[in-house]
């Protein structure tokens, strides 16, 4: 998750509590960036001092600090979302949605938890469309070594372990990474290791199959097309994949996931 400094700023009232529900003393700030930001800060002790001065951190500027320090981390939006759903004042939600929305997101209530969903969008970048029909898993690799924020993945069947081990490094370059996957014999015995990945094994709305292929970038690009992440469909099958560069319909794509991986259940938008 990525946000820019003036977004930050201004979430940091909802953060650390000041003039909004729930207060967090110095020791509940510290413990909250201790199980969210990997950090081991000992909340006996205070908050630490400042670099090269005498004096202590203030619960605003340190809060700020330690954002700031998580930013571009999927760290950074597991804790903002804790945030959120401590939070009961319904207009101090909807501030936080309006500095979400800015940045490309929109919190979303699944399932009576607060999530927050999308990522990057670029109004700004010309809509364009490539087709590819042969060399794709080369054209995979490129498109998800892209991303800088999140992938949200729906595919049938997956195997292939090239693509397995891209999402891995994009993972530790801390993308944010959601896979939907088709529960049949087929993943369950020679599917890919999802592990460390967050994935849902899902089956077809209707009943029938999860026959989805597509992947959200940033939510601003898509790859979708016939291609399963296969090796079949690599070597063997005539398949085809398209790049959509579209932020609106990366949108649609990245709804329909949502509602995919919450059963068709009814969402909410703040």
């Amino acid at each position: 998750m990525k946000l820019s400094t003036h977004a930050i700023s201004k979430l940091v009232p909802f953060v650390a509590g000041d003039n909004h529900e729930p207060y967090r003393t110095a020791t509940q700030i510290l413990e909250l960036f201790n199980e969210f930001g990997g950090y081991n800060y000992l909340p006996s002790n205070g908050l630490p001092m400042m670099p090269n001065s005498y004096l202590r951190y203030s619960r605003k500027t340190f809060t700020e600090c330690k954002l700031a320090e998580m930013n571009e981390s999927a760290e950074l939006c597991q804790l903002l979302e804790h945030v959120i759903n401590q939070i009961e004042s319904p207009d101090a939600l909807q501030q936080i949605s309006e500095i979400l929305v800015k940045e490309g997101y929109s919190v979303v209530k699944l399932d009576d938890r607060y999530r927050i969903s999308g990522g990057v969008i670029d109004n700004t970048t010309p809509i364009a469309t490539e087709a590819y029909f042969r060399d794709i898993e080369q054209k995979v690799l490129s498109a998800i070594d892209t991303a800088k924020v999140s992938l949200r993945i729906a595919m049938a069947w997956f195997t292939n372990e090239k693509i397995k081990d891209k999402l891995i490094e994009k993972k530790h370059q801390g993308v944010d990474i959601d896979i939907l996957i088709y529960k049949d014999g087929v993943n369950d015995k020679h599917g890919v290791d999802l592990s460390e990945f967050s994935h849902t094994f899902v089956k077809g709305s209707g009943g029938g199959i999860m026959h989805n292929k597509y992947c959200v970038i940033d939510n601003q690009m898509v790859l979708a097309g016939s291609y399963n992440w296969t090796t079949n469909a690599e070597t063997r099958n005539d398949e085809n994949v398209m790049l959509l560069k579209d932020p609106q319909s990366a949108t649609d794509y990245s709804v329909e996931f949502m509602k995919l991986k919450n059963n068709n259940k009814k969402q909410v938008i703040i």
